[in-house]
């Protein structure tokens, strides 16, 4: 379609219509005519932004999922989300349908409602680029949990499995991977939500920090701690679950896993490490103890007997587009 937003009946048929009401602090949601959303609540409240540029199946549902991914590692309960869509004149209003039909299936699982945001098509993006606006709110108690040595590190699920997907979409001729690894890889995209691990640990009493780990990785997000909270972090290599088909999708393509987009898996550190791990796995979630809090200052990768400095670099992801 030509550059520009969308006339007001496509907007009302393809975006406005799809939507629906579900959250009570929600006082005036997405609607023609109406500049912002309202909200009203008790308590103090959370908020998050995040883009979704590398993939194109399914990028409604990632978006919403991977800023809820965020608001729930703040200890925040999502309430809600606005939507902006960037669309290339390739794409048509059947586009915007279908994103917006995903990411209201997404929303819906997780009683949040989309309350607003902005679509057009333009000549500035070659695809489709969807930025989700999370908010969600916190209850009074919450209080955020300074890391101490000897704490414990743990990542839930399996690592790099948002990169995994989204590579085996991009490079499908070059991994020639089989009707069941295909299969597989596609089950990825559904299993790129933390919000469950979240709700333990929320519910847990025990004293934690969360973190998502999105854009670079488990070292990445290692890294990013350790500079933030100013803490040692020791992480053994050996430990770090990564499936087969990661292995085998990253080793076609020489990419490392551990510095691969890897949304669905939430890092924790708590001084109640083995506890935590049996009330995540109690809840059907896989949880794996993958290193400690130290004295170091910033994060080391364990390796071969070998402690290595870990810094923060570019995803993995962004080297492997357009290759």
């Amino acid at each position: 379609m030509a550059s520009g937003k969308l006339t007001g009946k496509s907007l009302r048929e393809n975006v406005l219509d799809l939507l629906k009401p579900r959250r009570k602090e929600v006082i005036v949601g997405a609607n023609i005519g109406t500049d912002t959303a309202s909200l009203l609540g008790e308590g103090s409240f959370c908020v998050h932004t995040d883009p979704i540029t590398g993939a194109t199946e399914k990028i409604g549902s990632l978006a919403i999922k991977v800023v809820l991914n965020d608001i729930s590692a703040g200890f925040g309960e999502p309430i809600a989300v606005l939507l902006t869509l960037l669309l290339p004149e390739s794409m048509d209003e059947s586009d915007v349908k279908r994103i917006m039909l995903d990411a209201e299936r997404e929303a819906e699982n997780w009683n949040v409602e989309i309350i607003g945001g902005h679509t057009e098509f333009t000549d500035a993006v070659v695809r489709p680029v969807v930025n989700a606006v999370g908010i969600g709110k916190r209850e009074d108690s919450y209080c955020s949990y300074k890391p101490m040595v000897g704490d414990s590190i743990i990542v839930t699920k399996n690592l790099a499995l948002e990169g995994s997907f989204i590579l085996a979409e991009q490079h499908s001729a070059r991994l020639n991977l089989t009707e069941d690894e295909n299969k597989e890889a596609k089950a990825y995209a559904e299993a790129t939500s933390v919000m469950r691990e979240a709700e333990v640990v929320r519910k847990s009493g025990y004293r934690a920090l969360m973190h998502d780990i999105t854009e670079g990785g488990v070292l990445g997000a290692s890294a990013e701690l350790g500079d933030i909270e100013n803490i040692g972090l020791e992480i053994n290599e050996d430990s770090l679950p990564v499936s087969a088909l990661t292995n085998k999708i990253c080793g076609l393509l020489g990419v490392n896993p551990h510095r691969l987009i890897s949304s669905g898996s939430m890092l924790i550190i708590t001084p109640n490490g083995g506890e935590m791990v049996s009330l995540l796995k109690n809840s059907g979630i896989k949880a794996t103890i993958i290193g400690a809090v130290t004295c170091d200052d910033g994060a080391y990768l364990k390796s071969q007997n070998k402690k290595i400095k870990i810094y923060a670099e570019p995803d993995e992801l962004y080297r492997k587009i357009g290759d």
